[in-house]
């Protein structure tokens, strides 16, 4: 859940990751199966691959599975897509070439069979007796050449070198025939290497099929080591075990009570610096919790252990493992939470029966609450949202105010003016998803309020008179709760919970400032908690009849707990290292409009738009979903339309208390 990871897996004290950004209810309860991670095989281009999970892998670029050397990654990192209209694959077909690769082994084996037997039949042969009759040197006694009895031995001799004798003659041929059949059976080239490469490739043709087919059904895919087994990595208790009494730590509830009151001290009254101060405010909150507070004082060690491990990202699988530790935590945790809300609590723009959220997302919900208790006392009761507009010279409209978004879901209770914003030009817009997050890279840097987050919409004005739009939605940059920026652990709690969030507030009202109107197309970006408020508001029937949005693309972020409508297309990316789009403990849907494209940026930040930009930048080029995507960002943005013209407008958002 998101404050263990604020609390224990956060990146870098100068960028930490964005934190657990979040899921909207209402879909069935969440697969045991952990994420995917791309680590041992790259599935043919373009069409898209399924999800595997790792052992320790060889270098980026040279993926092995069971001896066979793909040589298509180029050194890039390897990208499997799950999803998306580009499921085409006939796995009967991958079935049978693999059939045949092994019936091509099993020929060359019974050739080697034969060969041997030839070689054994060629050593023991004995010289015909046609051929001693011929040879006046040979002796039939010994068995041996020997001179001839008609000439002097040196005449003999000399005839020797001259002639080849039948026996010489048939002993040659029968060294010959042993040197070949040795040439066949050992070294490069032989039948015994043939069939061996032919058995190797076809285990990686047989395992490529079963990672299309286990796409198809949401499973977990085998792994290199056993097609038949499935891998989860680490049991999440015994990791949390293993590594707490690896370390030789103890804990009990009774031992670490002192700390949950030093704890309460040190944050209400600011004891501490700030980076430790945010720390022990996630650490607080867990503490405070009666849903979580036993749960987090017996296993903190252990969570610290798995932080420190997960935030290495050397293995590929740290997504995988933070998503079931959480999933089985959850449902431990489930009855306690269900116990804490109401029959019924608020989802977006709706009411729905607190049964129907996933165990993550009542788990979640109830700390939401706690969450903005806590903020409260910090930082004051929240009286609404501030939404400034404002291009690269300075404003460019009128800031506006709306409720809390947890009081007016997505600000939709207040009336809102369009008003006339101009944008800052911008000559080459994105095309592609990489290009789209280089550009959302400078968007956090662009805030002018103090303590402030900021979301960023560009308009694009076409030839014909029409209009289309790119929301561009950042992650996390603070990791407190109820301050002044609402891009904050608060937020990120009541998004993964379902629960109405300033920043789906602070968007809709942006999209709302900027004269967005229906049947204008429009697309979503976000990184991270960006990427549930994205997927969160596509998925709100308030909204999808207010706008069309017709394309979405998330970074780093979990988009698992929101069912999309048909109508909009959505390419998430995922590295199997970072452990934030885990964080709502399932695996996205698969479906021909959702495609999810699993990165292998194992070792360094693997959460950061710019690992994430570098890692599909190479592989825009052969793979369908990211075809798909840049054929809808460049109708969204007008990329190298002729008579487009694109803006941006920057709305800076401010929690106001």
């Amino acid at each position: 859940m998101t404050p263990v990871a604020a609390t224990l897996l956060r990146a870098d004290p100068v960028l930490p990751p964005s934190p657990p950004p979040t899921g909207r209810a209402h879909r069935a309860e969440p697969s045991a199966n952990p994420r995917p991670s791309p680590s041992t095989t790259q599935a043919p281009s373009p069409v898209p691959t399924a999800q595997a999970r790792p052992a320790p892998v060889p270098p980026p670029g040279a993926p092995v599975i069971s001896g066979h050397r793909w040589g298509m990654t180029q050194g890039r990192p390897l990208v499997l897509v799950a999803g998306g209209s580009s499921i085409s694959v006939n796995t009967a077909d991958l079935d049978a070439l693999a059939a045949s690769l092994t019936t091509a082994a099993s020929h060359l084996d019974t050739a080697a069979k034969h060969v041997r037997s030839a070689k054994t039949d060629a050593e023991n042969a004995p010289v015909p007796a046609d051929i001693i009759a011929q040879d006046p040197s040979y002796n039939t006694v010994t068995g041996a050449q020997t001179g001839s009895s008609l000439l002097p031995d040196a005449d003999s001799s000399f005839v020797a070198n001259l002639i080849e004798l039948p026996v010489a003659a048939f002993e040659r041929k029968r060294s010959a025939l042993i040197s070949a059949c040795d040439a066949l059976l050992t070294g490069t080239g032989s039948l015994s290497a043939a069939s061996r490469a032919l058995t190797s490739l076809a285990a990686d043709v047989s395992a490529c099929s079963l990672m299309y087919t286990d796409a198809e059904h949401g499973a977990t895919v085998r792994t290199d080591a056993d097609v038949g087994a499935r891998v989860h990595g680490p049991s999440p208790e015994a990791l949390v075990a293993g590594v707490a009494i690896g370390s030789g730590l103890a804990f009990t509830a009774g031992v670490w009570l002192p700390t949950a009151i030093l704890v309460d001290i040190l944050t209400t009254y600011g004891f501490m610096p700030e980076d430790a101060q945010v720390v022990l405010e996630d650490l607080q909150l867990l503490l405070k919790s009666d849903v979580t507070s036993e749960w987090a004082l017996s296993n903190i060690i252990g969570l610290a252990c798995l932080g420190a491990w997960a935030r290495k990202g050397e293995t590929g699988r740290e997504g995988a493992t933070i998503e079931e530790f959480l999933r089985v935590s959850a449902s431990r945790l489930d009855a306690k939470a269900t116990a804490e809300l109401p029959a019924e609590v608020q989802v977006g723009s709706r009411k729905v029966p607190t049964s129907s959220l996933t165990p993550m997302q009542r788990v979640a919900y109830a700390l939401a609450l706690e969450s903005e208790r806590a903020g409260v006392i910090r930082h004051g009761e929240p009286t609404g949202l501030l939404i400034a507009p404002h291009n690269k010279k300075g404003a460019t409209g009128t800031a506006v105010r709306v409720p809390p978004g947890p009081q007016d879901p997505f600000g939709l209770g207040t009336g809102i003016a369009v008003q006339d914003l101009t944008g800052s030009r911008i000559d080459s817009p994105p095309s592609t998803a990489s290009e789209l997050l280089d550009h959302a890279q400078t968007i956090k840097g662009q805030a002018r309020g103090d303590g402030a987050g900021a979301i960023s919409i560009l308009r694009t004005d076409h030839a014909d008179g029409t209009r289309s739009w790119v929301v561009v939605v950042p992650g996390t940059t603070e990791w407190t709760s109820g301050d002044s920026n609402p891009q904050d652990l608060q937020t990120n709690l009541q998004a993964v919970s379902g629960r109405p969030t300033d920043m789906e507030a602070a968007v809709v009202t942006a999209m709302r400032q900027s004269g967005i109107q229906p049947g204008e197309e429009v697309g979503i970006y976000g990184h991270s908690q960006g990427a549930m408020t994205a997927v969160n508001i596509a998925s709100d029937p308030a909204l999808t009849e207010r706008y069309t949005i017709t394309s979405i693309l998330t970074a780093g972020g979990p988009t698992s707990g929101v069912a999309l409508p048909d109508g909009v297309r959505a390419l998430h990316l995922e590295s199997t290292s970072d452990v934030v789009p885990g964080l709502d403990a399932s695996t996205n849907p698969v479906s021909p409009n959702r495609a999810t494209a699993y990165v292998d940026t194992r070792g360094g930040s693997a959460h950061t738009e710019s690992v994430y930009a570098d890692a599909v930048r190479g592989a825009e080029s052969g793979e369908r979903a990211f075809a798909d995507y840049s054929k809808d960002l460049s109708r969204l943005t007008g990329a190298r339309e002729q008579g487009a013209t694109t803006t941006e407008v920057v709305f800076d958002v401010t929690r106001e208390s």
